[in-house]
């Protein structure tokens, strides 16, 4: 029962706005009114990648990001503040979800992915989207969309090998302060290890969990179609 109160005060503005004035640091920002553009998304969405990718391009700006919560975007269409939210076939983000967290149920991880984007479902028009692969391999079209989108001006993300390896090494970096458990688990970027067990996890929910991954799947396929 406290799981899903938590995760529904992520849905809700008035309750996660005091939450998350107190919890706010380096790595978890709120909206304001000096924000240039909001970037959320489910966990394991490439959130850490869309931020880094962004700073690369803008380096003076402001970015509300890594709440993890939808209110971060329904604060950010009131404000008429520029909103992208990152999304994850379910499968490959609940598995690795459950990488980063072993100890987590994965109920708690369906029930918070499912309440994210449901949230967010009759909003669609009010941000950009963008999925996992799109955000990782093309954030320079992802730029120019959200550009497009609000009339904006920001400067797009180079996309060549030397300006994705910086990027790779700003997430590293910023792992390494900021994880306190197992770096090889918890840190942002791939590898063989992460693959390994992730693959495991994804059994897990297909043989478990399935008929609840099916009405993921669904919320997923329906978010992106917008």
């Amino acid at each position: 029962m406290l799981s899903k109160i938590k995760i529904l005060a992520k849905c809700n503005v008035l309750s996660f706005i005091p939450i998350a004035f107190f919890r706010q640091n380096n790595k978890k920002i709120l909206t304001t009114k000096d924000t240039d553009i909001v970037i959320e998304g489910f966990w394991r969405c490439a959130n850490h990648y869309a931020v880094f990718a962004f700073k690369n391009a803008e380096k003076d700006i402001n970015i509300a990001h890594h709440f993890h919560a939808s209110a971060q975007i329904k604060i950010a269409i009131k404000k008429n503040i520029p909103s992208l939210v990152l999304i994850r076939n379910p499968f490959d983000c609940i598995a690795s979800c459950l990488v980063f967290e072993p100890n987590t149920k994965p109920q708690y991880f369906i029930e918070y992915y499912k309440q994210f984007y449901t949230s967010l479902m009759d909003l669609r028009h009010n941000f950009v989207i963008s999925d996992f692969d799109e955000t990782i391999t093309n954030f320079d079209v992802v730029m120019k969309k959200i550009n497009k989108k609000f009339n904006t001006n920001f400067r797009i993300f180079d996309n060549s090998n030397e300006n994705i390896n910086n990027v790779f090494k700003e997430i590293r970096d910023e792992n390494f302060k900021s994880m306190t458990k197992d770096i090889s688990r918890e840190i942002a970027l791939p590898s063989d290890q992460k693959r390994h067990m992730k693959l495991k996890m994804i059994k897990i929910l297909n043989d478990s969990y399935f008929e609840e991954m099916k009405e993921l799947i669904e919320i997923y396929e329906k978010f992106k179609s917008k």
